[in-house]
């Protein structure tokens, strides 16, 4: 805690999600900032690291609590589109990060992941 900072005045953070990788989080992340929704991903560094343990998934974590309601709804679409999605994940050539089939760039490197047709 910050030296002089009253508990009562400090933001409560909402754990709402925990991804498979670290590239899921962020897609969520982005989903949630076009709603206005102001979030932080946690964890994504020592994924690969400590091997399957839960507590190393990366988790996105809400900043205002008072966004919960439609942070929540956000997330249940977001799971559901992901559970619709049946085509094979992409692999950067160039930073070998997992984008999903329907990107053209990658989420990480924002180098092209297919040749445009």
């Amino acid at each position: 805690m910050r030296r002089g900072a009253n508990p009562s005045m400090l933001p409560l953070v909402i754990r709402i999600y925990r991804a498979g990788t670290a590239a899921e989080a962020h897609l969520l992340v982005d989903e949630l900032r076009e709603e206005g929704i102001e979030t932080h991903v946690t964890n994504e560094a020592s994924q690969g690291m400590l091997g399957d343990i839960a507590s190393s998934q990366p988790e996105v974590w809400l900043i205002e609590d008072k966004q919960e309601p439609r942070a929540r709804q956000v997330v249940r679409a977001f799971e559901a589109a992901r559970q619709d999605d049946t085509d094979p994940a992409l692999i950067c050539p160039s930073c070998s990060e997992e984008n999903p089939a329907n990107f053209e760039l990658c989420w990480k490197c924002h180098k092209p992941l297919a040749p445009f047709h």
